[in-house]
């Protein structure tokens, strides 16, 4: 560890106390459990006691061969002594925390979508890990974590699937879900310019897919929204809990109003934001996939299905997805699903047949763990 990434680190001195739950990943997904003792590990902090207590082991008792580090961790798990561990599958740390102790029951969720490009890079990752549960979002991810010696439950998103809003009446026609994640300079033009300007065709090329996708998309919303007198509002990626001081708030903004005339934003989170808006636009978020399984009205405008292809829609066009960029085609299927009620809405999530799992309060994950402790 160089000195840098050291000092960015938080320090303290103290004994961990028993838990009965001990939730390895920062609690990313915020579960809440009534009535138990829960212990959160803070990765951004060394805890000078174990410090200590690692040195001695690593010197005296070291019997396993383990490296500095995984000591370390293995003295912090082990005063906690939960019956049961939780983590996500992307920071491997509920692995970690498996592999240091066999014996201890761990739970793994599935926190983000694959994709069909990532699901050979993504078995070569995970082969040989271990855990006892696993909560995936559907059968389509079995073929990524069957290299993983567990036992499998679908429940759809954890993080959604926790998340409690509000209902709301419709404030906005349309929610895009943005995907920002740092300011681009070929982006920005002196002046407003569209994306069949020639300014920006000279810019384009140097652009990342995602971003080129982005402002395609706004382009057509910007026309539509003006023609309509339809009000349109961001779900912004820097408010997000976890993105905070990573996503620059400002850059955000600059980026939007380069390509929409006018829009909203309010200071709330994106699910409860949904709730205000009568369609949302996604691209490539798992909040388009988490949105949908709550029932939510969303077009998927998959611009990007070369690389982020979308494993749960069967056909390249469908009643409220797109995997093409005929202009006249995205326009009238955001026609479309604005004019339906919720009801005939509904229908047509039924007739379609995309299930998305939603399991309101996480009431699967939470009876296996009440059976365990």
């Amino acid at each position: 560890m160089n000195l840098i990434k050291l000092l960015s680190y938080k320090f303290s001195f103290r004994k961990n106390k028993k838990v009965e739950i001990l939730l390895v990943d920062d609690n990313y997904s915020y579960l809440n459990f009534e009535n138990r003792k829960v212990g959160v590990v803070n990765f951004n902090e060394v805890n000078l006691y174990y410090v200590i207590k690692t040195l001695f082991n690593f010197k005296i008792k070291n019997e396993n061969n383990l490296d500095f580090k995984k000591i370390y961790w293995k003295n912090v798990f082990s005063d906690f002594d939960p019956s049961v561990a939780i983590g996500n599958d992307i920071n491997f740390r509920i692995f970690l925390f498996k592999d240091l102790f066999p014996e201890k029951i761990s739970i793994v969720y599935q926190l983000g979508h694959y994709w069909d490009i990532h699901v050979s890079r993504s078995r070569d990752h995970l082969s040989g890990k271990k855990c006892d549960y696993f909560f995936i979002f559907s059968e389509w991810e079995k073929k990524i974590f069957e290299v993983i010696k567990t036992q499998f439950i679908i429940s759809g998103s954890v993080k959604n699937n926790e998340v409690i809003t509000k209902p709301n009446k419709n404030k906005y026609d349309i929610m895009f879900i943005s995907e920002f994640r740092k300011l681009d300079k070929n982006t920005i033009n002196k002046h407003k310019k569209g994306y069949h300007s020639y300014n920006f065709a000279n810019k384009s090329i140097h652009m990342s897919f995602k971003d080129v996708c982005s402002i395609y998309a706004l382009n057509i919303l910007n026309e539509y929204c003006n023609s309509k007198n339809k009000k349109i509002c961001i779900a912004r990626s820097s408010f997000r809990k976890d993105k905070k001081n990573k996503i620059s708030a400002e850059d955000e903004m600059k980026f939007f109003n380069e390509y929409l005339d006018t829009f909203s934003i309010e200071d709330i989170d994106s699910y409860n934001l949904s709730e205000k808006t009568n369609l949302c636009i996604c691209i490539a978020s798992n909040l388009g996939p988490e949105l949908l399984a709550r029932g939510k009205k969303v077009l998927f405008l998959n611009l990007n299905s070369l690389v982020n292809d979308w494993p749960f829609l069967p056909s390249d066009e469908g009643p409220f997805w797109y995997k093409g960029k005929d202009i006249n085609v995205i326009k009238g299927k955001i026609d479309y699903l604005l004019s339906l009620s919720d009801e005939e809405w509904l229908e047509i999530l039924k007739k379609s047949q995309v299930k998305m799992e939603f399991d309101a309060n996480n009431k699967k994950l939470k009876k296996l763990v009440n059976e365990i402790c």
